[in-house]
């Protein structure tokens, strides 16, 4: 596959596969960190088929930093769980400033196209000398059991590199396997700008409509209320 490293691959339906890796490409203007062991490139995430499992195909760019991202932000890793609708990723978010590493959510409706709408950690990290208090690594893409969603990850002490020092450098790992459960459906939420007691309006985009039931995924803080109406365009 010509991988950077790790790869994930997963079977198909219909018996084809996909695979999910990181490979180094030229960096993008002000990203450059020169103490990091990867530099002078950058890590984004590609996208490879087969219909055997041996034969892939040339890949493609999934993921990618771009003007919404910190500076020096690259990805290494990209899970895909099967979800309603699509695919319900976890991205490995490296932010070689700091040379920790923490986990994002991702979604996609055909495995191809992927976006972060929070663009925030999903699991952030804990303080440094903990476990997950310099890097945290998935071990794998996202299980379904009981209602929630858990992903088992590698939780590290420490740091991936020394950002003291002027030159690239890598360092010996101190960790333990962990585990974190999401509720399922909970991933993401609209909430108000501002925060605190405001007024907020969301409209979805045009939706088929039948029966006699509205189900709304929403949850209120203090006194407030959840109202919907239904717009002719």
């Amino acid at each position: 596959l010509g991988t950077a490293d790790g790869a994930f691959i997963y079977q198909n339906p219909d018996n084809s596969y996909v695979a999910y890796h990181k490979v180094f490409e030229p960096m993008h203007p002000g990203g450059l960190v020169p103490y990091d062991i990867g530099s002078p490139k950058r890590r984004v995430i590609v996208r490879r088929t087969s219909p055997d499992g041996i034969d892939f195909s040339s890949h493609e760019v999934v993921m990618a930093p771009d003007w919404k991202d910190a500076q020096d932000l690259q990805f290494m890793e990209l899970t895909s769980t099967p979800v309603e609708g699509g695919y319900l990723g976890i991205v490995t978010c490296y932010h070689p400033l700091t040379q920790t590493i923490d986990l994002q959510f991702a979604g996609s409706a055909d495995g191809r196209h992927w976006r972060r709408p929070a663009r925030l950690p999903c699991l952030p990290l804990a303080a440094l000398g903990d476990y997950g208090g310099g890097m945290i690594w998935p071990t794998h893409h996202l299980v379904t059991d009981d209602g929630g969603m858990f992903v088992y990850y590698g939780a590290l002490e420490g740091l991936h590199g020394d950002a003291s020092i002027n030159q690239p450098s890598i360092w010996q790992f101190n960790g333990a396997i962990c585990r974190a459960r999401w509720d399922q459906g909970r991933f993401w939420a609209a909430v108000p700008g501002p925060g605190g007691n405001v007024e907020a309006s969301l409209t979805t985009y045009p939706l088929c409509v039948g029966g006699k039931t509205l189900s709304i995924n929403a949850t209120t803080l203090k006194d407030g209320v959840v109202r919907a109406e239904l717009l002719n365009h």
